[in-house]
C-alpha cells in the first residue's frame, strides 16, 4: 500500500492485487462480525484473520471483547443505564458501521490499482478503518500506547525476516494492525492538506 494522496476526485492510494484481496476479505469478516452473521464453515489455524466473527447480543455489554470495543458502553457509571442506552440505538449504531464497511468494501472492488476515497466519504472511510483496527487491537489484546509499539516492532521485524518474535498468527495480525493504522494515518494527513497533492 501506498500513501494516499490528493487527487481532483479526492484522495487516491495505490494498492496491489495482494494487499487489495486482503483488505477485502479483513472487511468482509469486520462485517461479519458487526453483523453477527455465523460463518459458513468453521475457521481453520492457519487463517489469521479467521477468527474475527462473534455473535453480538444487543442490550449486554459483548462477552467478545472486540464486540466490546466496537460497542462501546454509553455509561460507564450505571451499567443498567448502559444496557438499556445500548438497547436502544444498539441497531442504529450497527447499520451506520455496516454502512461504512460496505462503502469501503465498494471502494475497494472498483479500479485496478488505485483505491480512490471520494470527497465527502472521507468520514466514513475513517470510521471504517477505526472499526477494522479496534477489532484487530482486541484481538492482540491492545490495552495502551505501549501494547502498540510492541505490536509495530513485531511487525516491523517480520519484513526484515528477523527471528519471529511471536508466532505466526500474531505477527500477521500485528502487521494487518500496523498497516493499517499507517495507511489511516496517511488519509487523515491527506483530508486534513497535511499530505503532498498530485
Amino acid at each position: 500500500m501506498f500513501a494516499f494522496t490528493v487527487t481532483s476526485a479526492g484522495f487516491a492510494s495505490r494498492v496491489d492485487a495482494s494487499e487489495r484481496t486482503l483488505l477485502a476479505r479483513l472487511v468482509r469478516d469486520v462485517r461479519e462480525l458487526v453483523a453477527g452473521s455465523e460463518r459458513a464453515t468453521p475457521p481453520g489455524d492457519d487463517d489469521p484473520i479467521a477468527h474475527l466473527d462473534f455473535d453480538p447480543d444487543q442490550r449486554e455489554t459483548p462477552s467478545d471483547p472486540a464486540l466490546a470495543r466496537l460497542f462501546a458502553p454509553m455509561s460507564t457509571s450505571d451499567p443498567d443505564l448502559a444496557d438499556e442506552l445500548r438497547g436502544l440505538t444498539a441497531d442504529e449504531l450497527r447499520r451506520s458501521k455496516l454502512a461504512n464497511l460496505d462503502l469501503l468494501a465498494r471502494s475497494l472492488a472498483a479500479g485496478a490499482e488505485t483505491v480512490l476515497v471520494r470527497r465527502g466519504e472521507e468520514q466514513q472511510w475513517l470510521a471504517a478503518l477505526t472499526d477494522i483496527r479496534l477489532v484487530l487491537a482486541a484481538r492482540l489484546g491492545i490495552e495502551d500506547d505501549a501494547d502498540s509499539e510492541r505490536f509495530h516492532a513485531i511487525a516491523v521485524a517480520a519484513t526484515r525476516q528477523a527471528a519471529p518474535e511471536a508466532d505466526e498468527r500474531t505477527t500477521a495480525l500485528a502487521a494487518l494492525y500496523s498497516g493499517l493504522t499507517w495507511w489511516q494515518e496517511s488519509l487523515l494527513l491527506a483530508v486534513t492538506g497535511e499530505a503532498p497533492a498530485i
